[in-house]
Order: C-alpha cells, then structure tokens, then sequence
C-alpha cells in the first residue's frame, strides 16, 4: 500500500478523469506537482500555482503562502479539502489511516442533512477495523459540569490568525474577558503536536471553548458541552459563541450525539481509497456555502 501521497501542502490540481487517484502523477495518480530541478523535498503550492478551470485537491495549510478557502470558492472550481479526520478518535497519535475530505470547505455544514448520506462510509469502516463506529467513539449524554471552570483548547496560532484575525493571545483575552463577566475562571489547554498529544479529559470543567477545531467531537463525544468559536464539527449541538455570551449551554442525548459523530463518518476517508479512487463510491458531494464569517471574529 503507497502511503506517501507524494505531495507537501497546499493546493494542487486534479488531472486526471474521476475517480480521482490522491497521490501525484508521478506515483499514478491524478494530482499534478510542480518539483523544481534538484529540489531536496517536496513543495507546498498555492491557488496561483494551479490551472483556473481544473478540479483541486486542498492537502492540510500551508501557511506561508496560504490558499484562502473563499479565494477557491470564488473560483468556481470544485475542491476537496483533505486533513485530519473531524473524529479525531479514529486517528490516535501518529495513526493516518482515516482522512477528512470535505467539498469546497475545511468543515462541513452544521445541518445533518446537508452532510450526505454515512451509511456507505459507516459499513466501509466496519470492513476495514472489524468494529462498529459507537465501538470505537463511545459517546455520552452532554451536561454542564457543576464547576466554575472553564477550559479553553487552544487551536494553532496559525488557525486564530488566518481564519479568526486574531492573535492566540487576544483571542484568550477575549474568551478571559467574557468568562470573567459571567463569574467564570478560565483555563488554558496548548494545542500539542500528534506524537505528544493525549485525549483531552474534559471532567473537571463546567465547559470546553474551541477554536476553529475538530476536538470539539472528543469532547462532546466526553460528555460536556462544547462553545464554538469559527467553524467546528459537531453542527447545532455545539454552543455558539453567542449563545455563550447569553449565558447558554447546550445539552445533548447520547443517540443525538452519536447521531451526529456517524454523520461525519460522510466526510471521512481511508486513505487507501483516496490512493486507489474508490472514494466516490462513498463520498457526498457537498458545498461549503458561506465563508464570510472565516475572514474576522464577530462574536
């Protein structure tokens, strides 16, 4: 099994007739990398690297010279979005077997009815681990913890900065800010790279705030509720930023949440099949639709 896409970051073309192979053209499949003469490692490339009327495949950021998903939107073109998966249970530390692939966006709609039809996904999970999802991502009823204490999950500085306009730390001085006039002590959690980074226990606290991030799934999955600031995963089961400020939390079923987590298994992939082309034999074809709330944080 080829396991190296044989690609950086970044956004690229898709060259070939669909189904789509996701490794470079050079390994047999359908995307088109531009490696300079004598060039040691692979490039990252931007939106200006690529042809105007082509498919494109998104592969995770890179941030110095960053494709702006509103840029691809307005280009007309179809585009995937491929990354970490939005279950991030499935991919333990260094584990890369399951991939998020979501159509023209990073995360896909908060309506359950816009995200496709799971099942497909769902059964080729069960083939390839010999487990049902609810094995894997066990899920709990979503209530306030009894604590004052609030947690704030931190993103990457990149993510507030690209995505939010905002530093990590005026960020945090935002969310202290709020936490404070609600009588709220509020906690910081880093964000640690794959290889350190261990599931997050969300017990002690009342809350999570979130960043533009996938943990949101671990958490709700945990059993506390989840505020969210930006886009996320788990759609209207998730506190917005807004309804926090309002003095909201919001509850949840264990079937709504495990409803939801099924749903996302729509967006996911394993990554053999993104190298072989099966994967539109399972994935929906979905839009993003509005990106104007990516470009500043407006509460």
């Amino acid at each position: 099994m080829i396991t190296d896409s044989g690609y950086k970051w970044g956004c690229f073309d898709l060259v070939k007739p669909e189904p789509y192979r996701f490794m470079n053209q050079q390994q047999g499949g359908s995307v088109r990398v531009f490696i300079p003469k004598g060039s040691k490692h692979k490039p990252s490339q931007h939106l200006s690297d690529c042809d105007e009327d082509s498919d494109k495949i998104v592969k995770g950021h890179d941030y110095t010279r960053w494709t702006r998903p509103w840029e691809l939107q307005s280009s007309g073109c179809r585009w995937w979005f491929w990354d970490n998966p939005l279950i991030p249970q499935l991919t333990p530390h260094t584990d890369k077997s399951w991939c998020r692939l979501v159509q023209g966006g990073h995360f896909p709609f908060r309506s359950e009815l816009s995200l496709g039809d799971p099942e497909p996904a769902l059964a080729r999970f069960r083939e390839v681990t010999g487990q049902h999802l609810r094995d894997r991502v066990p899920v709990q009823a979503v209530r306030p913890g009894d604590s004052r204490t609030v947690l704030w999950a931190e993103s990457s500085m990149n993510n507030h900065r690209h995505y939010l306009g905002l530093s990590t730390e005026e960020l945090y001085k935002l969310i202290e800010r709020e936490c404070s006039r609600q009588g709220l002590r509020l906690e910081r959690r880093p964000k640690l790279s794959r290889g350190q980074r261990d599931p997050i226990d969300p017990s002690p606290y009342r809350c999570v705030i979130v960043s533009h991030s996938a943990i949101e799934t671990e958490v709700l999955c945990l059993g506390r509720p989840v505020v969210t600031i930006g886009q996320g995963t788990m759609g209207t089961l998730a506190t917005t930023w807004s309804e926090f400020q309002q003095g909201q939390l919001k509850s949840a079923r264990e079937d709504q949440v495990l409803r939801r987590v099924e749903q996302l298994m729509a967006c996911t992939a394993y990554k053999k099949d993104l190298f072989s082309g099966q994967w539109h034999q399972y994935h929906p074809r979905q839009d993003q639709g509005d990106t104007k709330w990516i470009k500043q944080f407006n509460g």
